[in-house]
């Protein structure tokens, strides 16, 4: 029976594959393992000891608690949150706060970007408003919000949409702006259309830039 199993294992695609192992293969993977345990370790590690020395200032009086707090206090505070229920009403609402003006934010954010590009003569006009935009401190827009928008969802939601919006605007048009002019130019030769080349070229090329704006958004939709 084990011979036969042996068999059977040899014969599939995965166990060819493992059969045409060769050490120096094994040896790299192996060492690829120990790598990213040796990372996660490592990560866990400075976690524990920077909660550690948090606790240690807190209590020794390094730092000053009831400004810093400490992490016992904070799980404490976290413990009688979620026995009370405030824990997940306030998690649920501030996920759908970031979620909303994420969202918001990206997709206006890449409306925008494809119509600077679309438009020369308004990515022209409006890049100094960009750039003043982009610098102006954003948090600083919070008390208008709240007295244009009142003290709930909407204003919460708009504070987000403005943080993410901008730097949307930003990163996509500026990776719209990099696609390789003879891929666009080809297309043309060929009769394409603007909104042919938008959607054949320059969406497909920039795809990479849209992801890292949206990493880049869920941070600051969160903050904001």
């Amino acid at each position: 029976m084990c011979d036969r199993a042996d068999a059977v294992t040899a014969s599939s695609p995965r166990g060819a594959r493992r059969a045409e192992l060769s050490p120096e293969r094994a040896r790299y993977l192996s060492r690829l393992r120990r790598q990213s345990v040796a990372i996660w370790a490592a990560r866990l590690g400075l976690l524990v000891i920077s909660l550690l020395l948090w606790e240690v200032a807190a209590r020794r009086g390094w730092a000053n608690s009831f400004l810093t707090s400490s992490p016992s206090q904070v799980a404490a505070t976290l413990h009688q949150m979620a026995r009370d229920g405030s824990l997940l009403l306030h998690t649920r609402l501030t996920a759908v706060e970031t979620v909303a003006g994420f969202t918001a934010g990206t997709v206006l954010g890449t409306l925008i970007a494809a119509a600077l590009w679309w438009s020369e003569y308004l990515s022209r006009v409006l890049e100094p408003y960009l750039v003043v935009l982009n610098a102006m401190p954003k948090e600083a827009l919070g008390p208008i919000f709240i007295v244009w928008l009142g003290n709930g969802l909407p204003a919460i939601v708009a504070m987000a949409l403005a943080i993410s919006v901008v730097v949307t605007v930003i990163m996509v048009f500026h990776g719209f702006s990099t696609v390789d002019e003879d891929k666009i130019k080809l297309l043309r030769t060929f009769g394409a259309t603007r909104w042919q080349v938008l959607q054949k070229v320059v969406l497909p090329a920039t795809f990479p830039t849209i992801m890292a704006a949206l990493k880049v958004n869920v941070g600051l939709a969160l903050v904001g």
